[in-house]
């Protein structure tokens, strides 16, 4: 009679032994040199990756003193500016590009150091220098705006007393040169740089 079960066989079914998988690269099995280039080559990868995503940064000469400016001129580099740095360098500071002239209306929102804004014509003479803006931190709603008071194509920020510090006044000339030339944008950050108003404030 038959049964429901299936018969118990004596003899066990062996299954094959699972294919062995070689490495995609089997640095044991490859001549020295060709190991060594490929590691080479990936270090290179690796380094141009971080290079590429660190910021653009200009040597700005402001009456003979060299601040090193991180340049912002995307729509999000201008956003984000200098916000939440708990620090800044001596000689550190940021540039904001444009491609042509604008009415330029700076705020300090989510700053927490002060800083001094020095606004910039496009033949590199300074029109106004808004000294010691103070921090606005998140939890501070209205924070007041700083204005060029004409147009203006650079904003260089620096440390709030850079400017008197190093007597850096109005109608001083800022040395800078862009190498390679950059395509500058005009696009204002909703968040850091107000839309610019309709005149200026006196």
């Amino acid at each position: 009679m038959a049964s429901g079960h299936p018969q118990n066989n004596s003899q066990a079914i062996k299954k094959p032994p699972a294919p062995t998988r070689e490495p995609i690269l089997n640095f044991d099995k490859m001549p020295k040199f060709s190991a060594k280039i490929i590691i080479i080559a990936t270090l290179l990868v690796g380094l141009f990756l971080w290079w590429s995503r660190q910021p653009d940064t200009i040597e700005v000469k402001l009456n003979n003193q060299v601040i090193w400016a991180e340049v912002a001129q995307t729509e999000m580099e201008k956003r984000e500016g200098l916000m939440y740095r708990e620090d800044l360098d001596e000689d550190v500071g940021m540039l904001f590009v444009y491609e042509s002239p604008v009415p330029a209306n700076f705020w300090m929102k989510n700053t927490l150091i002060p800083l001094d804004m020095i606004f910039i014509r496009p033949d590199k003479t300074i029109n106004h220098i808004e000294k010691n803006a103070p921090p606005c931190p998140p939890e501070v709603v209205d924070c007041p705006s700083y204005t060029s008071h004409e147009l203006t194509q650079y904003v260089l920020e620096v440390n709030a007393g850079y400017a008197q510090k190093h007597g850096i006044e109005p109608a001083d000339v800022a040395e800078f040169y862009f190498n390679p030339p950059i395509k500058t944008v005009g696009e204002r950050g909703e968040d850091r740089i107000k839309k610019p108003t309709e005149g200026f404030s006196s």
